[in-house]
């Protein structure tokens, strides 16, 4: 699981949309992943979850919801 927790502190005020992994340290296997954008009051605000085939050159996209 991945979890991001939200606080204040962009100047700008724009809301990130994009979040990159690069995960060169796991085995070419399935993983599930589920990725959480959390305040921090633990409410969760946007989650996502996938199967990665993790294999070389592979890129996936997911939308939050």
């Amino acid at each position: 699981m991945i979890r991001e927790r939200i606080v204040n502190g962009r100047e700008d005020g724009m809301p990130v949309d994009t979040a990159s992994f690069i995960l060169d340290f796991m085995a070419p296997e399935h993983y599930f992943i589920t990725y959480r954008s959390e305040l921090p009051s633990g409410a969760v605000v946007m989650a996502s979850s996938l199967t990665l085939h993790n294999r070389p050159g592979i890129h996936v996209t997911k939308r939050l919801i």
